[in-house]
């Protein structure tokens, strides 16, 4: 077993391929034929052993290697408790020319997202870290792949590091999740430039970046958790949100990160405190007018669809100036995020009108606006089952959610008295501030001014946190629109869904960019979604 110096700091597993032979099959000539090698990793053991003194990691049995050659995936080595073997889709060249390219990416990857000889990219997420850790790394052959030659080495190079955590939570039988964190990993085959002299894959070949808000899952309880990270640059202290319970009982903050750097070893201890109550409604004695007779509360944030937890669910973002972007949800992939959605694609029937409803999802995207919702002059809010509020909204549980009517978004809008919203940027982020009928905050200078511009008024996240929204301040972020497969206006575009349908081909929404209009959209249309709850008298 090889120790990774400092925790990972050269790196060091070392891989030999034993002794093997060719095994050449008559096949069909459009079929590749076989190699099959063996694969041993010096030391065996069992990598749920990371020690977080030494940063020492080692296999298991089960562990799966994946293989490159030439800029395309050709098969995957698996240990047997004493060494890595399997068949590649790709025989030997004769005459050598590449290495072969070898990736632990910590079991992470689905082998039926991959296809032999044609995949030129793989992509893993790390959210999960309850289990094993999911080392990351990845190394090409000391020799070239060629025909004859039964020996090979790599020293296996390190593309994460390793980070502590110190929890405190109120909920310690439940998991600790941390956003803002990098979480995926792409790997680009046809970048797997070699290193002559190291005969490591050079850095483009692989990119970082995040799925939904970047979070992570520590493992239950308080106390030291240690946890895998991607490289990213410092980021500084989170606010509420920034933490929380698995079980979304509980929100909370933590310290600021310092730069996480391949091979990295960050021992000091980032502070997670998860010790406050979430509750999924702004909390204010304010409210808001959507009528002469009727007041309501909105929901903390835009709703989100999370495509890719292991099980599927629906709550609310966890700040309201989150938004998802173009991450994917464009195309009708089942496992990725989502907060934009075709008009009553909560995935359920209608109670009255499922005869005449298509069942549709939020990871829909046809562009045939007889799928939405059922048929005819129908509002979501008449049988219920197609408004979003009847859901069942992970975050959201103890409240009865709907969706605001068209009449009702004007009213809020024009007929309330004044100091009613304002065009801002809130941490960077374009949106609407709308505010609760008896404003007692700051009364900014293009409140109530449907030209102003996002950029007219600058607030920060500290004075969003500390000053508005505990004093109601609700935030519609511009999450863009998505038409068909296509994503636009995201960060400069606000749509929201109204309950109500116009005709069979389109539905009610409030815009506000470029200018405020309470129109239609065709039901395919990808748009935002806030939910609010009435006030009872």
């Amino acid at each position: 077993m090889k120790r990774l110096t400092t925790i990972i700091s050269a790196i060091l597993f070392v891989l030999c391929l034993s002794e093997c032979r060719k095994e050449l099959r008559k096949v069909t000539p459009e079929v590749v034929e076989a190699y099959a090698i063996t694969l041993s990793v010096d030391g065996g053991g069992s990598k749920l052993g990371v020690d977080p003194g030494s940063g020492e990691v080692s296999f298991t049995n089960g562990d799966v290697i994946y293989v490159a050659y030439k800029g395309k995936y050709v098969g995957t080595l698996t240990h047997d408790g004493a060494c890595f073997s399997g068949s590649l889709s790709v025989s030997p060249p004769s005459t050598p020319t590449d290495n072969l390219c070898f990736y632990f990416l910590g079991n992470k990857t689905p082998h039926s997202t991959l296809v032999e000889n044609s995949s030129t990219s793989i992509s893993i997420d790390i959210i999960d870290q309850t289990t094993p850790y999911p080392v990351i790394s990845a190394a090409a052959s000391e020799q070239l792949y060629t025909e004859g030659v039964t020996n090979y080495t790599a020293t296996l190079a390190n593309q994460c590091a390793l980070v502590k955590f110190l929890v405190t939570t109120s909920q310690p039988s439940v998991a600790t999740c941390v956003s803002v964190t990098n979480n995926k990993l792409t790997v680009d085959l046809t970048k797997n430039t070699i290193d002559p002299l190291t005969h490591e894959i050079t850095d483009a070949a692989f990119s970082f970046g995040r799925m939904g808000d970047g979070t992570i899952k520590l493992a239950s309880g308080n106390g030291e958790r240690w946890a895998i990270l991607l490289p990213q640059p410092a980021m500084s202290a989170g606010a509420d949100g920034s933490a929380y319970s698995e079980d979304l009982e509980y929100i909370g903050t933590r310290a600021a990160i310092k730069e996480v750097k391949k091979n990295g070893y960050l021992k000091d201890g980032v502070i997670v405190n998860v010790d406050k109550g979430y509750d999924p409604i702004i909390v204010s004695d304010n409210y808001f007018s959507v009528s002469a007779a009727k007041k309501v509360r909105f929901s903390r944030g835009n709703l989100q669809y999370i495509g890719s937890a292991a099980t599927p669910y629906w709550w609310f973002a966890m700040n309201q100036f989150d938004v998802i972007g173009d991450n994917g949800q464009g195309s009708d992939n089942k496992n990725v995020n989502r907060d934009l959605f075709g008009w009553g694609c909560t995935g359920n029937k209608d109670a009255i009108y499922n005869s005449n409803q298509e069942c549709y999802f939020p990871y829909d995207v046809a562009m045939d606006n007889s799928k939405y919702g059922p048929t005819g002059f129908y509002s979501l809010s008449v049988g219920r089952n197609s408004d979003w509020g009847c859901l069942t909204i992970a975050n959201g549980v103890g409240y009865e959610w709907r969706t605001l009517s068209k009449d009702e978004w004007y009213y809020l809008i024009n007929s309330r008295p004044s100091n009613r919203f304002l065009r801002a940027q809130v941490n960077s982020v374009n949106g609407l501030i709308v505010f609760p009928d008896d404003w007692s905050g700051t009364i900014y200078t293009n409140i109530d001014n449907h030209s102003a511009t996002f950029e007219s008024t600058l607030i920060t996240k500290e004075d969003w946190i500390n000053d508005l929204e505990p004093k109601g301040a609700v935030f519609l972020p511009t999450a863009g629109y998505r038409n068909g497969t296509t994503l636009a206006g995201v960060y400069g575009h606000g749509y929201y869904w109204a309950s109500d349908t116009n005709k069979d081909q389109s539905a009610y929404r409030f815009c506000f960019y470029p200018s405020f209009e309470f129109g239609r959209s065709n039901k395919y249309s990808g748009l935002s979604v806030r939910l609010v709850c009435d006030v009872t008298p």
